[in-house]
């Protein structure tokens, strides 16, 4: 009987730190939470869970109250537990009850700025082929386009400033254009 006991015990705490972890992380990206005070919070209601678990049945055996008793007790505290997370916890009543506010379109924004990334990308690939760039002039088209410094992409391609200005000006020269004003009003205009 105390093995079963205990793999109830452990599947119901396993299944409770499951749930606790998969609302917290859903609070996290929609709130905009820091993760790490949710993740401390987790870590806590588990380390009190463990400790709960562990002192509940050496209680019960000094007190000489039987292992039926004490599996009981353990699925009622579970049960306490997981209610009184989805209480405080659930993600409807997070505004009400702690006060946060959901961030504007969290969703919406993301999948917006993935998708614009994509189009952008698209684009300077588009330009790279109809005007012969090459592969690292493309590269370096695109975070150009991202309004990157040149000293900024210099430094995340491991090149000279004075590498990435001659590039710049080959792909203003294969392109026609004299700048960089010039260069993302002929990006922006071209189809996707």
């Amino acid at each position: 009987m105390s093995v079963a006991a205990a793999f109830c015990s452990n599947a119901a705490f396993t299944l409770f730190s499951i749930f606790i972890a998969t609302v917290f992380c859903a609070i996290a990206f929609r709130y905009g939470v820091n993760a790490l005070w949710l993740f401390g919070i987790t870590q806590a209601a588990l380390t009190a869970g463990s400790f709960l678990g562990a002192v509940l049945p050496e209680g019960a055996s000094l007190l000489a109250v039987p292992e039926e008793a004490t599996a009981a007790a353990v699925a009622v505290l579970v049960v306490v537990l997981v209610a009184l997370s989805m209480l405080l916890v659930s993600d409807r009543d997070f505004e009400t009850t702690w006060g946060v506010m959901p961030r504007e379109g969290a969703a919406d924004t993301a999948i917006s700025v993935l998708a614009e990334e994509e189009r952008e990308a698209r684009r300077c690939a588009k330009v790279a082929k109809r005007y012969g760039l090459t592969r690292r002039e493309e590269e370096i088209l695109l975070f150009m386009m991202r309004g990157y410094t040149f000293s900024r992409i210099a430094s995340e391609l491991y090149v000279a400033e004075s590498t990435m200005k001659t590039h710049s000006r080959h792909i203003y020269r294969k392109v026609g254009v004299a700048n960089r004003q010039e260069l993302q009003e002929l990006l922006g205009d071209y189809p996707v």
